[in-house]
């Protein structure tokens, strides 16, 4: 991980920490072996710190539990304060992830809860109601401004224009979201559960799509990503 300054795009960014592994390492105990240390650090002066900044944790490795036990894990945790609000979805409810269900049908009804929410996204681009789909979306366009240091509203301004393009296209349809019984999308959960999305095809592309008419390759996707809360599900980036 490394730190540039916004301030001075020549200058060569700060090395913060690394999480290294090594499978051969394992036999001696320590496949986290160079790693750099855990402990609080200031970053201006790249040196221990009492009151540092930054805190690295320490390397742990581990495996993921049920259906994923043959996959070995490598994290460390980190804080460092950043000119950004906490960003809402770290606080979503958490959904179990791929590996935690016994099985596909223990993960269906969750499955269907996914899907029920993006049809009701696309059934609002398929009535053309715009405003609506744009208001639910407001929670991620708002801070993606704050993100990219955008004006207030720039965001949801550039998806708006996006979306009329997409609809009023000729040669562009808007694609069901709602697969038949037995079919299914990719069920993709980052890896703390927060972040909860169905996606398409080997680099897991966005269903919400306008594909083009005739047999050309192209397709103009709307990427959404849910977060949970409650029984809601909220378009969080």
């Amino acid at each position: 991980m490394t730190l540039g300054d916004a301030d001075n795009e020549a200058a060569k960014p700060r090395s913060l920490l690394t999480l290294a592994y090594s499978a051969k390492a394992l036999a001696s105990g320590d496949p986290g072996r160079g790693s750099s240390p855990a402990g609080r650090f200031d970053t201006h002066r790249g040196e221990r710190s009492d009151k540092g900044e930054l805190v690295v944790g320490p390397v742990k490795i581990d495996h993921l539990p049920g259906r994923a036990a043959h996959i070995r894990t490598a994290a460390r945790s980190f804080s460092l304060p950043v000119p950004f609000p906490e960003w809402v979805f770290f606080k979503g409810q958490p959904v179990p992830r791929w590996w935690e269900f016994k099985d596909d049908k223990e993960r269906e009804p969750l499955y269907l809860e996914i899907q029920k929410a993006y049809g009701e996204l696309q059934a609002m681009l398929a009535k053309k109601d715009v405003t609506g789909f744009l208001d639910a979306c407001e929670e991620r366009s708002r801070e993606i401004d704050l993100a990219y240091y955008k004006k207030p509203g720039e965001t949801r301004a550039r998806l708006r224009k996006d979306l009329e393009s997409a609809m009023s296209d000729a040669k562009l349809k808007l694609i069901p979201v709602v697969k038949p019984p037995g079919k299914h999308w990719q069920y993709t959960v980052g890896s703390s559960g927060k972040l909860i999305e169905l996606t398409t095809g080997k680099r897991a592309s966005p269903i919400i799509r306008f594909e083009m008419t005739d047999d050309t390759q192209f397709s103009m996707v709307f990427p959404v990503v849910f977060r949970k809360e409650g029984g809601r599900y909220i378009v969080t980036r």
